[in-house]
């Protein structure tokens, strides 16, 4: 295929997804892209954009240097960000365990995130490598596939015994 018709391809399947899911994977992504930073997961960071972020003097600039770099990431250029043929399920899976940080009111305990937030984290992750050069490996995909349906029944269960009985005790 030639490049021009390589390009036309890759344009059509960047609008696979409308311009305002896009957004919201890529906002996601830079939180992402944040954690593996602040967790000195520096092998997963391409050193261009590492260099490129850690040039930047504030935090917000740097989310915006991340945003910056998510935005341009076309899938047939070399320009993911993160090296995502190094990603594994545990890294992944662990970033998604600290995003419990939404507390309950009448009660303070830590409760889990919506089913829907973590869905939109996978989504995230889905098109930052279909925007990429990187294929997910089959067994990422199946571990993340189990993890997610896991994760899914959990914050069932918790929102079920949270406003179980939280009712129970409005009408008590």
């Amino acid at each position: 295929m030639s490049t021009t018709g390589a390009k036309a391809v890759c344009a059509i399947m960047s609008n696979v997804i409308s311009s305002n899911t896009s957004e919201n994977y890529n906002t996601n992504n830079v939180g992402f892209v944040w954690w593996l930073i602040q967790s000195s997961r520096y092998h997963l960071i391409e050193g261009w954009a590492l260099t490129a972020i850690n040039n930047k003097t504030t935090i917000t600039k740097k989310k915006k240097k991340i945003k910056a770099l998510i935005n341009a990431m076309y899938c047939d250029d070399n320009n993911s960000p993160i090296i995502l043929s190094d990603l594994t399920f545990e890294i992944f899976s662990e970033y998604l365990a600290t995003k419990k940080v939404i507390r309950c009111h009448r009660n303070n305990s830590t409760q889990m995130l919506s089913k829907s937030t973590y869905d939109l984290c996978q989504s995230a992750l889905m098109h930052m490598f279909k925007m990429s050069k990187y294929d997910m490996s089959e067994e990422f995909a199946k571990k993340l596939s189990r993890f997610m349906a896991g994760l899914k029944r959990k914050v069932s269960g918790l929102l079920f015994h949270f406003y179980y009985y939280s009712s129970f005790i409005i009408l008590v």
